[in-house]
């Protein structure tokens, strides 16, 4: 229902306490699989156009197809729980993403912006963005992910951070790719992969990915009684999904699609509905076409036009004593963007562009009870416009500042600067200090939702978001590279649900108002032989300035390691490890630490890990010593925290064309 807000043993820890790699190789850089590579792999998400992870204006962690191949990542969950500074929590109908100490419980993600070949996923009515994507990452070349404020580059929503997942072309796919998979909790799965450049130069690319899990009972001591089933949920942790993406390009211009849906079950008896009911469920679709042109006017300046439309869907089945509770949301939108980059001179690059979107449809409707219908739709458009300036003083320091304005037709305007000042002092070291403001606007649930207990707030702003860092990138060998950052930010205008007595009822307010610093260390490393390995530890306080008490769902201290290796030409593996202190819920609980173990083996019988055709035998094991865990919810829920994953596996069989 959306209609709110939408340690283990050590010697593993021990064992994993190697350095992480975070990127890999990219088909046409020869050099892939030098350490170097780590900093020069060419990327988009931190800027206005492709900058290597070294030159990024932001703190960068790049995981490229190689790495994630290595590891043995099946989700996108898999690949951001090893990355420095985040969390994951499961409340067993979405997952949600925490960044250096935020996370607010059942906020549908959308302080996180979700790209795709760097197009926004995130929706127009809760601003959600979907982890729980059904993809074959096999179909990704790389996932740039970029913590701190990216509004200067994307506006609403890209407070925490901004992730990109980067699709592979036709021409890099290679050989055709057909994969099943099996698992724990009668987990089954296939996916195929097409990718063909042709000789006249036009590049295809398609991938189909199906994923079904019938899940398992799952018992909530909160409902212990024999009116609700003794508190055992009977097969509801159930889902379904699957998803299409295609790309098209020849020569400067591209085209790309993307439709999924995801049906999830619900155990935990949310929102007050009558547990153990096997008609709850929830369906989400995510859908979306862009056409692109990118075009060289001269050796100095580079055109961008793009158009695009989106589609989203969700519907939610409620069971309540007598009724079924049904909501329903719709958002259809369209819009283009145009930008301009200029190299005034080897020192000297300007980028300035415009978009704008128009949201055609942002509906709500729900349906109780005979004749209770509540219902909303409110259409709205925003126009932006960016610029942004970098240049070298000098040899070793290279400026830059960047400005955005966005106007909400429903909200106003806002406008968010940045600015980064890099410096290389020594061959192999880079030093960045980094500023930036972010905001998200009130998303359409929160500014017009009215009924149910809720009533309108015309007065209603953006949360607004203030970010300083400072970065500090080392070479410390031929196969080690170090990270170590310190940070600082201030979140003001929260928009919370809040109890108004004058008639009982809850009316969203920018009442929050948050503030966190930490630090982050990091290793990095890829030893001969093609054995990678990371290590990554982060410290994170954050705090409500109100009450001074530490923030709900925000663990202060992040422990994660990993290390992938063959171990023979036909065989080889990963271990990796993660560990994490407790966390305080909603309900002034708080939640145990705990560390968890994850292994990946491989095997092709005919011998060599990279050959481009034949089978390859896969198995991971997830929580590989049965940690009992579990990780904050909502005030939706009668839980204070809903328990994770026990000991699961996964089995892939696929076979190269």
């Amino acid at each position: 229902m959306r209609v709110s807000a939408k340690l283990a043993p050590a010697g593993l820890l021990l064992l994993l306490l190697a350095p992480r790699v975070s990127a890999a190789q990219e088909p046409d850089l020869a050099d892939a699989l030098a350490l170097d590579s780590l900093l020069n792999v060419p990327i988009s998400a931190s800027g206005t156009y492709q900058q290597t992870a070294r030159k990024a204006p932001s703190s960068v962690t790049i995981l490229t197809h190689e790495a994630m191949e290595q590891f043995g990542y099946r989700t996108v969950e898999d690949v951001l729980a090893g990355v420095s500074g985040f969390y994951l929590s499961d409340d067993r109908n979405y997952t949600y993403l925490g960044a250096r100490g935020f996370s607010r419980p059942t906020d549908y993600n959308n302080r996180i912006l979700l790209l795709v070949d760097g197009h926004a996923l995130n929706e127009g009515i809760w601003g959600s963005a979907p982890l729980e994507l059904p993809i074959d990452l096999e179909a990704l070349e790389r996932v740039e992910i970029v913590r701190g404020p990216g509004s200067a580059l994307y506006g609403t929503g890209a407070v925490l951070g901004v992730i990109n997942l980067v699709t592979r072309s036709g021409g890099a796919i290679g050989a055709p790719q057909l994969a099943l998979r099996g698992g724990s909790w009668a987990r089954r799965g296939a996916s195929v992969l097409l990718g063909r450049r042709l000789q006249s130069g036009l590049g295809l690319a398609l991938t189909a990915t199906w994923d079904d899990t019938d899940g398992r009972n799952r018992f909530y001591p909160e409902y212990d009684a024999p009116d609700t089933h003794d508190g055992i949920a009977h097969n509801l942790d159930w889902e379904k999904r699957w998803m299409l993406q295609g790309k098209a390009d020849r020569g400067d211009l591209s085209f790309s699609a993307w439709f999924s849906r995801r049906e999830k079950g619900i155990p935990t008896g949310s929102y007050g509905m009558v547990f153990d009911a096997s008609q709850s469920r929830t369906t989400d679709d995510y859908g979306f076409a862009e056409l692109k042109y990118e075009h060289a006017l001269d050796a100095s300046k580079q055109l961008r036009v793009r158009g695009f439309v989106d589609h989203y869907g969700y519907d939610g089945v409620y069971a309540y004593e007598g009724y079924d509770f049904l909501d329903r949301g719709r958002n259809e939108a369209v819009g283009s963007e145009a930008s301009l980059r200029w190299d005034i001179g080897s020192a000297q690059h300007l980028t300035a562009g415009a978009e704008y979107r128009r949201h055609l449809r942002a509906s709500y409707h729900t349906q109780g009870l005979p004749g209770d219908v509540q219902a909303f739709n409110v259409p709205y458009g925003v126009a932006s416009a960016f610029v942004e300036h970098e240049f070298q003083p000098i040899g070793q320091v290279t400026v830059l500042a960047g400005l955005r304005v966005d106007d909400y037709s429903t909200t106003g305007s806002s406008v968010t600067p940045r600015a980064a000042l890099l410096f290389d002092p020594a061959r192999g070291t880079t030093l960045k200090l980094l500023y930036g403001r972010a905001f998200r606007a009130p998303n359409v649930n929160e500014a017009h939702l009215e009924g149910f207990g809720y009533k309108l707030n015309p007065s209603l702003h953006e949360e607004r978001g203030h970010t300083l860092e400072l970065v500090l990138q080392q070479r410390l060998g031929p196969s080690l590279l170090g990270t170590a950052s310190v940070f600082r930010y201030r979140l003001n205008g929260l928009i919370d649900p809040t109890f108004d007595p004058a008639d009982s009822t809850y009316v969203y307010r920018n009442a929050g108002e948050a503030s966190a610093g930490g630090a982050e260390l990091g290793l990095e490393a890829r030893f001969g032989d093609g054995v990678l390995a990371y290590a990554n530890y982060s410290y994170q306080h954050a705090r409500d300035e109100a009450t001074q008490d530490v923030l709900t769902n925000s663990p202060a201290h992040l422990l994660k390691a990993g290390i992938a290796a063959p171990l023979a030409s036909w065989f080889g593996g990963a271990l990796e490890g993660r560990g994490e202190s407790g966390r305080l819920t909603v309900y002034g609980t708080r939640t145990r630490a705990y560390a968890l173990g994850s292994a990946y083996l491989w095997f092709t019988p005919q011998g060599g890990r990279a050959a481009d055709r034949g089978l390859q035998l896969s198995l991971r094991v997830n929580n590989l010593f049965g940690t009992t865990y579990a990780t904050p919810g909502g005030l939706e829920h009668l839980q204070p925290a809903i328990e994770q994953d026990g000991r699961n596996v996964s089995a892939e069989v696929r076979y190269r064309f």
